[in-house]
Parts: structure tokens; sequence; C-alpha cells
């Protein structure tokens, strides 16, 4: 596919949220692109999920299926619970 035909999808601020989302997308069958500021993983940086076009309904079907929250994406970002109130 050219370049033309790939679609913003949505942005995020870190590699390791772009990753699963695309890993998501991938699953479902929709391929994905990944273009990021930072060269090393897990940086927060923008990162931008494309699809291709024609497949862009679909991304956002799979993506509303299983909407994460802000927190969801931070623990897995960061692997650190925001609530955590134990010492």
């Amino acid at each position: 596919m050219s370049e033309s035909t790939w679609q913003l999808l949505v942005t995020v601020f870190d590699t390791v949220s772009a990753q699963l989302i695309s890993d998501r997308l991938n699953g479902e069958g929709v391929p994905t692109q990944v273009l990021s500021e930072s060269a090393i993983f897990g940086a927060a940086r923008s990162c931008q999920v494309l699809v291709p076009t024609q497949l862009l309904g679909r991304a956002r079907k799979v993506l509303s299926s299983e909407q994460l929250s802000d927190s969801e994406l931070s623990y897995l970002a960061t692997g650190k619970l925001g609530t955590d109130r134990t010492g």
C-alpha cells in the first residue's frame, strides 16, 4: 500500500500503548503502521497509529468494542497502579 492510502486512527503518547493498539488491530486482521517521535521503546512521545483508509471504519469498531481507560493505558505503559496506597 502506498503512503497515501493510510489514515490516522489515533494518537497516543507512549510507544507501549501504540504497540498494544497495533497488536489488537493486527489480531483482528487490520494492518497498521506506527509512527513515533521517539526511537526508544516506551518513551513518552507522540505516536500515531495509521490504518488503511478502506479499513478505518473496521478499526474504529474494533477499538470501540474494547475501549481501555486512561488508567488502564497508564498501567500498561508504566506497570504502576495509580491507586496503589499500600506504602
